[in-house]
């Protein structure tokens, strides 16, 4: 059953499935399917258009399997030459030919097996593979259909209806990635979790005692090369003049022993303590953001790195704030709107998926606190479902 299944599925993802018939009438399964030569299309698919059509897809399907299989058919017989002539080597001259033969004999027949059991596993790849590349022909040819739908609705008088299937079809051109979410309380471990799942014991900021998460982070692959890259997205200079400004403009409304030590928090993570005595004016100086020109302009800043270490220490000052930290070193995590990091190595966990860490609900910090509710409405709002995990326990 499997094996017409496979045939089926060819023939019918290549637009071939009026010849289905023929093949189950002549038993092809997939192991004859690969056999087949160009002299036996003729009985199958006797009508010339359709049998050019199959024979230029057969050939490339034969092309990428023979491709592939060319270092593993190399690797089993370097294995079972070496095998053969370090028995040789070893018996010398100090054991009788009969049983130099005799080992040889059963070397052959342990090579006879292991050649036996790579045939299996080359057939196994092989199917694997011609699967997995007619599942993206398959979509290809679905986005084809759908750009021709899409071409007969833009000649259509624009209605309810035709404008709502237009904009399915063009979700279609985008890849989509499933969202989720790490929620749970300030120190409960939600970086630390990311990183285990990852098997990236230093990507995130986490660990630290009065140090913790100040950003939202997304985490998705890196499928163009081997390098950690972060991109970050600040928000826009108006937006934090106006932060600024409401910061100030409260703090003199506020009794001394009243100030909102939480947006303190931020003034002094990016000016120092001297800046809770500086006017709008003063804290808008572009000398204070000079290290980040990107801050002036649309364009995200963005880091390279070899390691998730590396990264992570070139990303501290962007993502985590520290309550008992002393140092003059400028933070600039109350300017980051989102940080999104990039993974290599990790096309099977992360192809399809985007783990985001939120910073903790519940936060004494009220920015923090508010910011994984704003995340949750924008999802809700734009229809883009997030998967939650929550975390209680503080003890990752």
């Amino acid at each position: 059953m499997a094996s017409s299944d496979f045939v089926r599925d060819i023939l019918t993802k290549w637009d071939l499935s009026q010849w289905i018939k023929n093949f189950e009438e002549q038993q092809i399964d997939e192991e004859s399917f690969l056999l087949l030569e160009e002299n036996d299309f003729i009985d199958l698919i006797p009508i010339l258009g359709p049998r050019k059509k199959f024979a230029h897809k057969h050939r490339l399907l034969k092309e990428q399997n023979k491709h592939s299989n060319v270092d593993e058919n190399f690797e089993v017989a370097t294995t079972s030459t070496a095998s053969i002539n370090a028995a040789k080597s070893s018996s010398g001259n100090s054991m009788p030919s009969t049983s130099v033969d005799k080992l040889l004999s059963e070397k052959r027949k342990l090579d006879g097996v292991d050649a036996n059991r790579q045939k299996k596993k080359q057939k196994s790849s092989a199917i694997s593979r011609t699967t997995a590349m007619l599942d993206s022909e398959g979509k290809a040819e679905a986005k084809k259909i759908m750009q021709r739908v899409r071409s007969k609705l833009d000649e259509m008088p624009s209605t309810k209806h035709t404008t709502f299937i237009r904009s399915k079809i063009d979700m279609l051109d985008k890849d989509r990635k499933e969202m989720v979410g790490v929620f749970g309380k300030t120190g409960a471990g939600k970086s630390s979790l990311i990183n285990a799942i990852l098997g990236e014991t230093k990507l995130l900021p986490s660990g630290n005692q009065g140090s913790c998460t100040s950003v939202m982070i997304q985490v998705e692959a890196n499928m163009t090369n081997d390098k950690y890259i972060a991109e970050i997205e600040f928000i826009t200079d108006q937006d934090w003049n106006e932060e600024v400004l409401s910061i100030l403009e409260d703090r003199s409304c506020e009794k001394e022993e009243k100030k909102n030590v939480k947006d303190d928090g931020k003034i002094k993570a990016l000016y120092g303590k001297e800046g809770l005595r500086k006017n709008v004016e003063e804290l808008m100086d572009e000398k204070h953001f000079s290290e980040i020109p990107e801050f002036y302009s649309p364009c995200k800043k963005i880091v390279v790195c070899d390691t998730g270490e590396e990264l992570s220490r070139k990303m501290a000052c962007f993502t985590v704030s520290d309550s008992n930290s002393d140092t003059s070193e400028q933070l600039y995590w109350p300017l980051v709107k989102c940080l999104t990091i990039k993974v290599p190595n990790s096309k099977d966990l992360l192809e399809h998926v985007v783990l985001v860490d939120l910073p903790g609900n519940g936060d004494c910090n009220k920015s923090r606190d508010t910011m994984w509710k704003s995340v949750i409405i924008y999802y809700y709002f734009h229809d883009d479902p997030m998967y939650c995990l929550t975390l209680y326990s503080s003890h990752i």
